[in-house]
């Protein structure tokens, strides 16, 4: 019996960490994403909903972080595509593109389908460069 009202207790603990989704998971939808780069996005950014940061942009892939979060993404023409999380598990997708000094898109709770499209709900995102990276 003590057995079985622990289980019960637990159950929702381990189902809810189950859920969780690594970005490392989703590596495999940004290679599916990636092309020709139009544009170079390296530099220290600064957002309302996700703090300042910096983009590492290596020919088509991007590392970096905005506020506590690290960014994976790639670069396909002029479109990019962000996974944004925190300590190793998926938070926010983001689909961008550059304008002067933004980048203008959206971003969502649910991942990237593998066509570059949410899967659910998405709000507005604007990222403004403050500067170049030397």
């Amino acid at each position: 019996m003590k057995n079985s009202l622990l289980l019960l207790l637990i159950a929702p603990i381990i189902l809810l960490g189950s859920c969780k989704t690594s970005l490392q998971s989703l590596r495999p939808l940004l290679d599916d994403l990636k092309g020709d780069p139009k544009v170079n996005i390296e530099g220290e950014w600064t957002s309302d909903v996700l703090g300042n940061g910096f983009l590492i942009q290596k020919d088509n892939m991007i590392t970096g972080s905005l506020g506590s979060y690290e960014v994976q993404g790639t670069v396909n023409g002029d479109n990019v595509y962000l996974l944004i999380g925190y300590a190793g598990t998926f938070y926010y997708s983001a689909i961008l593109q550059p304008y002067k000094t933004l980048l203008i898109g959206k971003y969502s709770y649910s991942k990237l389908s593998g066509g570059g499209r949410f899967t659910d709900l998405a709000y507005p995102l604007t990222l403004r460069k403050i500067r170049e990276l030397k």
